[in-house]
């Protein structure tokens, strides 16, 4: 099995991930205005359910918020509950970040230390789910592939991103998202 490619037991075509809200215009706005993604389908009055896919177009994964006529839940259940969105370094994930906060969101403190430690910034959606931003993809370390496969990243391909998290960190205080103290988590502006 190439893994790249999905289990020939699991042979999926698509991702979707949605969820209800009672915020659907506010929340699409945030995606698509805010974070930047596109709207790629709109539906209403389907069985009492309207709802907005929005991805990426020509992508096989995408979000849909629906909201029924009787009203849906639209509370994140924890702060743990997160959209990681993970960036090829930190110019293009900070290129994000400046859009939400022209558009007016504030990054949010998250419970996991480690988020802020490696650099990233959490952002919520107008129903309080947190969208996190991360500069870099994760890195797997030697050992951690399963036996027989390869690892995508060596050891010293990790310290270089490590070190380029210094850089992050210091573009990071610059703009006033960082408490003083190293790996303090982000403070609300």
């Amino acid at each position: 099995m190439d893994a790249q490619t999905w289990p020939d037991s699991l042979r999926v075509a698509q991702v979707r991930i949605a969820r209800p809200t009672d915020q659907l215009d506010e929340v699409v706005r945030f995606y698509v205005e805010g974070l930047g993604l596109h709207e790629l389908h709109r539906f209403e009055n389907h069985a009492g359910y309207d709802g907005v896919m929005v991805g990426l177009p020509g992508t096989d994964y995408h979000l849909e918020f629906t909201s029924h006529v009787d009203r849906s839940p639209g509370t994140a259940p924890s702060a743990e509950n997160l959209l990681v969105l993970y960036f090829d370094g930190e110019a293009p994930m900070f290129e994000v970040v400046r859009r939400l906060g022209e558009f007016g969101a504030e990054p949010v403190t998250v419970e996991n230390p480690y988020w802020a430690a490696n650099g990233g910034m959490g952002f919520a959606d107008p129903d309080g789910w947190i969208v996190m931003l991360v500069p870099r993809p994760v890195v797997l370390m030697p050992g951690c592939a399963r036996e027989g496969e390869d690892t995508p990243q060596t050891h010293r391909e990790a310290e270089g991103r490590a070190e380029g998290l210094s850089e992050l960190t210091r573009i990071s205080e610059d703009l006033g998202l960082y408490d003083d103290i190293p790996g303090e988590p982000l403070k609300r502006q």
